[in-house]
């Protein structure tokens, strides 16, 4: 999906409220699998871009409302300076979140 003239993102959802994972760089294995289990993956390939897909996911231009979204990658640290944006910097939490929600 094309988000102004020089961004593109691969969105993978079934759309309808969901939550979201941006992933950046992307990883289309793990795109893929969270896509299988019911999320919405934003796959983004630089991180100078997350804010813009962000601002795009809360204006719904990518085709689905995101319930939470939460940020893989690289670009995770550059997230903390979104404005509006609650962060928590817990990498032991992405850990425990994929335990969870994904068989391994």
């Amino acid at each position: 999906m094309r988000l102004g003239a020089d961004l593109d993102v691969q969105v993978l959802s079934a759309g309808g409220p969901r939550p979201a994972v941006l992933l950046c760089p992307p990883l289309p294995d793990l795109a893929a699998r969270l896509a299988r289990a019911g999320y919405a993956v934003v796959s983004v390939p630089a991180a100078d871009r997350v804010a813009a897909v962000l601002a795009a996911l809360a204006q719904g231009t990518l085709g689905f409302e995101p319930s939470a979204v939460a940020v893989i990658g690289a670009a995770a640290a550059t997230v903390a300076a979104v404005p509006g944006l609650v962060y928590r910097d817990d990498p032991d939490a992405a850990v425990r979140w994929c335990a969870e929600h994904l068989a391994c």
